[in-house]
């Protein structure tokens, strides 16, 4: 699964840089970094590769490939 590291990355560091100064800065923080590290995941593809199950399907199956976004 590819997914954009750079842009992780960027999510943190804006993380970091933006919270206020006071009680709930770490709040902000751990929020921020939250919404990256979702944002991150989400940018990812999954590719399945199967083979096998119960396919009624006579003969030699090619195996069965499946992409979806993680959602």
């Amino acid at each position: 699964m590819g997914l954009n590291k750079g842009a992780l990355i960027a999510g943190l560091d804006s993380a970091l840089r933006s919270a206020s100064p006071g009680e709930d800065s770490v709040s902000q923080i751990v929020s921020a970094m939250a919404d990256a590290i979702e944002a991150y995941v989400k940018s990812g593809v999954v590719i399945a590769h199967v083979s096998g199950g119960g396919c009624t399907y006579s003969g030699n199956h090619p195996p069965v490939t499946s992409t979806g976004e993680i959602t």
